[in-house]
């Protein structure tokens, strides 16, 4: 039968089977626990078999329970569930999206839209209940947050400092006390802030000043604290660019309880180069270029080039008015696709300032089976 087949064909057939392989695998399930802890959360396990995983707690900002009204919209807006979201709609499949889909049992709890902060204990209630469910490597549990759930993961480490491995807080540093930072200390959490070089909520100045106050205290270690600044980023692009660097996701999967590494603190992604600082004076800032430089931009081809080139003989103006007595009307906008069946996930509205870049290709929503407890 092949034989009787093009080419042409034969290539369509494989492109599919590839297609339909690549969206089995990408698509995730997710359990929600909406009772029994203080706050609701979101599991998912690891694709990956492994009977020891390692743990990430996500805190996410105020922005999250503010622009959605149930579990399964919240915790997808940030950091981790932003990269869950992406590998599971098939945007990502590689890289920290693929990262933690597949190595790393996901912990992503919700603040009540009531709650102005993360209160340290009760995570730790969620902490615990999930520690006590699932197998994990208890010396790779690790907290991480953005903007509000920054300083959530900052409370939380506060709370018990025994439990953690490594903390990264974006956009949400300051204010600590010295006793408390000093307890992260003596535990030997690890720590990596990042502050936005054009944050207009969270100054960077203010992540940097914790860091310093924290490297002045007795004991601290110049290669487990350090902080970097993510230059050209807003408040908004906090949420997602910290958390999109595979250095990240390196450094982190290099920590473990206790103190140590399993390997250098300093690492090189295709993205950026994030140096571990050096000294103990004075904190270090480093670039991460945004995701967006890495979207393909338009390009002009060489035939429009010839075109530009031959235009004496039509003059610009003439060439415009002639376009403007053709051009029809624009139509009006597609109205939005209905939500997925499954699981309501909204694709608008969004936040002002948090990128558009996860909503998956034709609007269509990502694939997230839910399962509540």
């Amino acid at each position: 039968m092949l034989s009787r087949l093009s080419l042409a064909q034969v290539a369509l057939i494989a492109t599919a089977w590839l297609d339909l392989a690549s969206s089995a695998q990408a698509a995730l399930s997710f359990t929600q626990v909406t009772s029994s802890a203080d706050y609701p959360y979101t599991v998912h396990q690891p694709t990956d078999a492994d009977d020891k995983p390692p743990v990430v707690f996500f805190l996410h900002g105020s922005g999250a329970k503010a622009y959605a009204s149930s579990l399964g919209e919240n915790v997808f807006w940030d950091g981790c569930g932003y990269l869950l979201r992406q590998y599971s709609s098939g945007a990502q499949t590689s890289g920290p999206a693929a990262t933690i889909s597949q190595k790393y049992l996901t912990v992503l709890p919700l603040m009540p839209p009531t709650d102005m902060d993360w209160d340290g204990s009760k995570v730790m209630t969620v902490v615990n209940q999930v520690l006590s469910k699932y197998s994990y490597d208890p010396t790779r549990v690790y907290v991480l947050g953005y903007s509000r759930g920054g300083w959530g993961a900052w409370r939380t480490a506060f709370a018990s400092p025994s439990t953690f491995a490594a903390i990264v807080p974006s956009a949400g540093s300051g204010g600590s006390s010295d006793s408390d930072l000093q307890k992260l200390i003596d535990n030997k959490v690890a720590v990596w802030a990042f502050g936005g070089s054009n944050d207009e909520k969270v100054a960077n100045s203010q992540v940097q000043a914790q860091i310093a106050q924290m490297k002045a205290l007795p004991n601290a270690g110049s290669d487990d604290i350090k902080v970097s600044t993510v230059q050209g980023a807003d408040h908004g692009k906090m949420g997602t660019e910290p958390f999109t660097d595979a250095d990240t996701w390196s450094w982190l999967a290099s920590q473990v309880r206790g103190g140590g590494s399993s390997s250098s603190t300093t690492s090189t992604s295709t993205k950026s180069t994030i140096v571990t600082p050096t000294s103990t004076s004075e904190p270090s800032s480093t670039s991460i270029s945004a995701v967006a430089a890495n979207a393909v931009k338009p390009t002009t081809s060489s035939t429009s080039s010839k075109k530009k080139s031959s235009s004496k003989s039509c003059p610009a103006g003439k060439r415009m008015k002639r376009r403007v007595k053709k051009r029809s009307p624009s139509p009006a906008p597609a109205p939005a696709p209905a939500p997925n069946p499954v699981v309501a996930i909204p694709v608008a509205p969004v936040h002002a300032n948090r990128p558009r870049s996860w909503a998956p290709a034709h609007g269509v929503p990502p694939m997230l089976k839910m399962r509540r407890v």
